[in-house]
């Protein structure tokens, strides 16, 4: 994957074998404007944050994107479309197949099959029972 520039340095180690496949479909909408149908499918080597293990993290995105030329013409689109600006009447596909690659990874890569860490002594963890904010304010008002 070192075609994929912005993605590399997140991973761990990729290999040949791992890859992300991308299917594409370019049409135009009864209104003109260009679509872009991407679907990407496969999985990215990460490292666990809690075990430091290798692990394969899915990928898996379809978007639909409109492809317009400037921010002026946002105005023009539906509201359910989803734009893409092209300055210059250019997309760069790799960039695009790396935001969508960058959207898909976790911001703290964990594997799904891990447990949290905890160590000899330390007491199990109990989450606390939400506080109001109004409790605060009333003893605020006490005083």
């Amino acid at each position: 994957m070192t075609w994929l520039k912005r993605v590399e340095d997140l991973l761990d180690s990729p290999s040949a074998d791992e890859t992300i496949g991308f299917r594409l479909r370019v049409w135009n909408d009864p209104q003109g404007h260009v679509r872009l149908d991407l679907a990407l499918d496969g999985a990215v080597p990460l490292t666990c944050q809690r075990t430091l293990d290798r692990f394969l993290h899915p990928i898996a995105s379809q978007s639909d994107l409109t492809l317009v030329e400037s921010e002026a013409e946002l105005s023009t689109l539906p509201e359910d479309a989803e734009p893409k600006v092209c300055s210059e009447g250019r997309l760069q596909l790799v960039d695009l197949i790396e935001d969508e690659v960058l959207l898909q990874l976790p911001v703290v890569p964990v594997k799904p099959d891990s447990e949290p860490v905890v160590q000899a002594g330390d007491p199990p963890f109990e989450p606390e029972e939400p506080s109001s904010p109004f409790a605060a304010l009333e003893q605020l008002k006490k005083r």
